[in-house]
């Protein structure tokens, strides 16, 4: 005869939580004999964190919040990593998997924010001294403009020979 520390007078039981499980057998000679058995659940939870923007040509390193041993990493982009580097729109999905074959699943959405994508100053040209420059389409909401002579508007008024760069950001993308 079976009986559990649980109540269940099976010869097997199914559990689903951590517990020490101990069971008593008793034969038909009347002797008892004991045993146990701890069981530890192993969980593999984490999160990816919330969908996220990131900047156009900038990289992000998805990997889970929290550090496994001896675990399988499976990535929606067939990488076995625990972590990766992305820069293009799209769901990504990771699925740890331990020893044991638990496994926990977690899925992040990275957009791209490309709104400065395609700024330009126009085709090289020669300018006049007392010209002015400035981007060719500008855009609504840039936050900072910052040129290679040091000037901070929208556009400048030329009083040199020189090569002029304009770096801008909007919504901290440069």
């Amino acid at each position: 005869q079976y009986s559990w520390n649980t109540n269940q007078t099976t010869p097997s039981i199914k559990v689903d939580s951590a517990f020490n499980y101990v069971v008593s057998v008793t034969n038909c000679s009347g002797l008892v004999s004991l045993d146990s058995v701890q069981v530890n659940i192993n969980n593999p939870e984490f999160d990816l964190g919330v969908d996220t923007t990131i900047c156009f040509n900038n990289q992000l390193v998805l990997t889970s919040d929290t550090l496994f041993n001896n675990v399988n990493y499976s990535w929606s982009n067939s990488s076995n990593l625990s972590s990766i580097s992305v820069n293009t729109p799209n769901q990504y999905s990771l699925t740890v998997t331990d020893e044991l074959g638990c496994s926990f699943f977690d899925s992040i959405y990275v957009s791209i924010d490309s709104s400065l994508f395609g700024l330009t100053l126009g085709p090289d040209t020669a300018l006049c001294k007392g010209n002015s420059l400035g981007l060719a389409n500008p855009i609504s909401g840039i936050n900072s403009y910052t040129w290679s002579n040091g000037l901070n508007s929208p556009s400048i008024v030329l009083d040199s020979n020189a090569t002029y760069i304009l770096n801008v950001a909007k919504d901290g993308c440069f």
